[in-house]
């Protein structure tokens, strides 16, 4: 059985805002400007590769990565995600994860660690759905530590 990530709550922030306008997080200026305007206190954008930054939700640190950009702007996507430092992971294990998740992609980063995140579409995003997305992250985030926890994976 898939769980759950953020689909209910992306599917019903529509109807909460309804009259929220889209925040136009195509281009990493209005990301950002909205990023810290909902409190995530995002670090400066990193414009040296896809524009990027990093936020803080629940204690826990988060890439923000813009894509698909033409010269920087007009992007397509929005990807958010981390990884345990502790936490090193057979494939096999990797691989039953992103059965169970639904949206979630767990992975291992360059340094062999558990790594996680999420993708959507930039287009229409509004501040409701923005927050539902990085909640959703939060809760995935913890049952995939508990997940590691009980597989006795934490070093």
């Amino acid at each position: 059985m898939k769980r759950f990530f953020a689909v209910a709550a992306l599917v019903a922030a529509p109807l909460h805002a309804q009259a929220e306008r889209p925040i136009g997080v195509e281009t990493p200026s209005a990301l950002h400007a909205a990023l810290k305007d909902m409190g995530y206190a995002p670090e400066a954008l990193d414009l040296s590769g896809a524009p990027s930054t990093v936020i803080t939700s629940n204690d826990s640190r988060y890439w923000v990565v813009l894509g698909g950009c033409s010269d920087k702007k007009a992007c397509k996507t929005l990807m958010i995600g981390s990884s345990f430092t502790d936490v090193m992971p057979p494939m096999e294990w990797v691989n039953k994860q992103n059965e169970s998740f639904d949206l979630l992609k767990v992975w291992l980063n360059d340094k062999k660690q558990l790594a996680y995140s999420v993708q959507v579409p930039t287009s229409g995003i509004t501040r409701p759905q923005l927050r539902a997305l990085i909640d959703g992250l939060n809760n995935s985030s913890a049952q995939l530590g508990q997940d590691a926890i009980d597989a006795k994976l934490v070093k």
